[in-house]
């Protein structure tokens, strides 16, 4: 009984390992865009280690490691054409590497026009009838708003946790504990058929 618990642990963990392995992996999320008003990057779920270079318009705005998580918006301007580059480099494997280059051409920017202010004549003032003011209750509002839940945020760096990670966290738990729980029944179940 004792060995075929020890077995059912090993498979436990073994298949733990192998599927934490793969889900961080499998989350990478890479995607970029330019047009005339903004370049969009956002590097999403990548290792520790992974390194971005990210240039726009010939300025270097990102060199070296991002932390495993990059969202950023860059604002365009001018009648003029732009560029975006990213490369990135995962330490996870050739296979989540992203690159990207885009030139966009034709960009003619129109200036909003400024509307014209319109004048409208004051009224001339009404008498208003004196109206006695009844007592209402007075409500305190709250000293201070509703705050907003945050996304859970990893203790040890700070940085949200990737729901992704969460998900397969979970899952890994819910299949080890059927796991064990397979382990457990089967030999209560042939111990039974033996009598």
């Amino acid at each position: 009984m004792k060995l075929r618990t020890k077995i059912m642990a090993t498979m436990v963990i073994a298949v733990g390992l192998i599927l934490g392995t793969w889900f961080p992996a499998s989350a990478h999320t890479p995607s970029a865009s330019i047009d005339c008003t903004v370049a969009k990057v956002s590097l999403v779920s990548y290792d520790q280690g992974a390194t971005a270079k990210i240039v726009v318009d010939g300025t270097t705005k990102h060199d070296g490691t991002f932390g495993g998580h990059l969202v950023e918006n860059y604002p365009l301007t001018g009648n003029t054409e732009h560029t975006l580059y990213v490369d990135v480099v995962s330490k996870d494997g050739e296979r989540y590497n992203f690159h990207f280059d885009h030139t966009t051409t034709g960009c003619v920017i129109t200036p909003t026009p400024t509307p014209t202010p319109t004048v409208t004549p004051t009224p001339t003032p009404t008498p208003t009838p004196t109206v006695t003011p009844t007592p209402t209750p007075s409500v305190t509002p709250p000293a201070t708003p509703p705050s907003q839940p945050s996304p859970p945020t990893l203790a040890a760096t700070g940085k949200p946790v990737d729901p992704a990670a969460i998900t397969a966290a979970w899952l890994l738990l819910t299949f080890g504990l059927g796991l064990v729980a397979l382990g457990l029944v089967f030999p209560v179940r042939r111990a039974r058929h033996r009598k």
